[in-house]
């Protein structure tokens, strides 16, 4: 049995069905962080929504957590509301000046190129830059799938033996590199 319409008639209909649900995730991401403050600012570059989030010197102390957070439940909400697209998130260090703003947006961006490939097509996920450790050497995008299949053969046996037992090698192991192997 074969299709009556031409294929290219079908790539170029699913291509417009994949990027009205980019623009539709992205269009409810813009939404609900608009939810949560004031005076963000916005714009697109292609899959991407890059949010200029100004940070008060009173909020410092506790603005990663806040956005982490923030975006947790943006990208929460994505999900729910618009399964099967998910949405993922990358969180920049702080740009003191307009100077760093562009090293800021290549960070948040890897971030999120790593977010997205440690979480696969399962669920979304938020990355600090400060999060990615050895990560921060590689570009994700020229090399997700051997990152992932890379965390995951090192991984797997951690992640199996902590279902089997209550051990949690896995959360051990997280606290050591946290604590700069110490």
């Amino acid at each position: 049995v074969g299709s009556d319409v031409p294929s290219q008639r079908i790539l170029a209909s699913q291509e417009r069905q994949e990027q009205a649900s980019v623009d539709t995730s992205l269009h409810l991401a813009l939404r609900y962080i608009n939810g949560f403050r004031d005076g963000i600012s916005f714009w697109r570059r292609g899959p991407y929504l890059i949010a200029f989030y100004p940070i008060a010197v009173r909020e410092k102390a506790d603005a990663r957590t806040a956005m982490t957070q923030m975006l947790q439940e943006v990208c929460h909400r994505i999900e729910l509301e618009y399964a099967p697209y998910t949405g993922s998130a990358g969180i920049s260090r702080t740009a003191e000046s307009l100077e760093r703003f562009r090293q800021a947006y290549d960070e948040a961006k890897q971030s999120c190129e790593v977010a997205r490939a440690l979480a696969g097509e399962k669920t979304s996920s938020v990355m600090h830059y400060d999060d990615l450790g050895l990560l921060r050497l590689t570009r994700v995008s020229e090399a997700s799938t051997g990152i992932r299949e890379y965390c995951v053969d090192m991984l797997s046996p951690l992640l199996e033996h902590d279902r089997h037992s209550c051990a949690q090698l896995l959360r051990t192991l997280r606290a050591f590199l946290d604590a700069n192997q110490n």
